[in-house]
């Protein structure tokens, strides 16, 4: 947060910096998405939102730290089969120290957890905030079409009733995050802060979904203009209370993904992508990274 503070307490400056929220969803879509890696890795900070990123962490300084341990036997029919070995070795005693908390990891940060910091912080120096976008889903994905309800202005309402002096310029779900929404969007921003007598927006909290929020960011931040800009995901529905924060039983052990997937089904693919596919891609890079292995 003392990061977030400096910036925003640096009023002579007219940069617009982006906040990247980046879970294993992030780091697999950026692969095939050069424009979404691009703005991760330009991002003024990108936070571990998932458990499944600071594992992988752990499980990268892990690697390096033990590679020394590796050497390699030059007889051809013996040195792939020690290598496929001694990777398995060096997997197996990654997780057996993690079970038996030998490794320490990096404390996780996530978006539902940020959105309270940044508006405490907000509301003690007097800056604004504008939230855009989000939509409720039923129990399976499908969004709920209710055009009396609008879940960034719940949002706002709660974050209201939390920070009571928090200066929320406006709140709207209307737009969507495709270009093609752009103008209308900036227009509605804009009326919103000619209402309140602003000139620019400090803190923007965009929920369109992972690489949409932030590229709607990307495009749009200078034309608002706003200075921070945070993509915050499905956020919106804990906060308005629309969806319940897991359980501490799950919680506490990480496996806020499993009480995800038991209350909201429809996310079995990016869970499956989250979990599973993201593991093998760290594993393979590892190995490939630190040992002749093919891919």
């Amino acid at each position: 947060m003392s990061n977030i503070r400096k910036f925003l307490l640096n009023t002579g400056s007219l940069d617009s910096e982006i906040i990247c929220t980046t879970n294993p969803e992030f780091i697999l879509a950026a692969r095939k998405d050069p424009e979404f890696a691009d703005i991760i890795n330009s991002s003024f900070l990108s936070v571990p939102d998932g458990i499944g990123v600071i594992y992988a962490k752990a499980f990268l300084d892990f690697y390096a730290l033990h590679k020394e341990e590796f050497t390699p036997i030059e007889v051809p029919v013996l040195k792939n089969i020690y290598s496929f070995v001694f990777n398995v070795y060096l997997i197996i005693k990654f997780l057996v120290n993690l079970s038996l908390h030998k490794i320490s990891l990096e404390k996780r940060i996530s978006g539902a957890d940020l959105i309270y910091d940044i508006c405490s912080l907000s509301e003690k120096n007097g800056w604004n905030v504008f939230l855009l976008g989000g939509w409720p889903k039923d129990y399976w994905g499908k969004p709920v079409k209710a055009s009396s309800f609008d879940l960034a202005e719940k949002t706002a309402f709660f974050l209201k009733e939390l920070y009571p002096d928090l200066n929320i310029i406006g709140a709207t779900s209307s737009f969507g995050p495709k270009d093609t929404d752009d103008f209308k969007t900036i227009s509605f921003i804009k009326n919103a802060m000619e209402r309140k007598g602003v000139q620019k927006i400090d803190i923007m909290f965009v929920c369109y979904g992972h690489s949409s929020q932030e590229k709607w960011l990307k495009r749009n931040m200078t034309k608002i203009p706003a200075r921070l800009g945070i993509g915050l995901g499905g956020t919106f529905d804990y906060v308005s209370g629309l969806q319940k924060r897991a359980p501490s039983i799950f919680s506490d052990h990480n496996l806020e993904w499993f009480h995800r997937l038991l209350t909201q089904p429809w996310r079995i693919k990016r869970i499956f992508n989250s979990t599973l596919v993201f593991s093998y891609f760290v594993m393979r890079d590892a190995l490939s990274k630190y040992f002749r292995i093919v891919k």
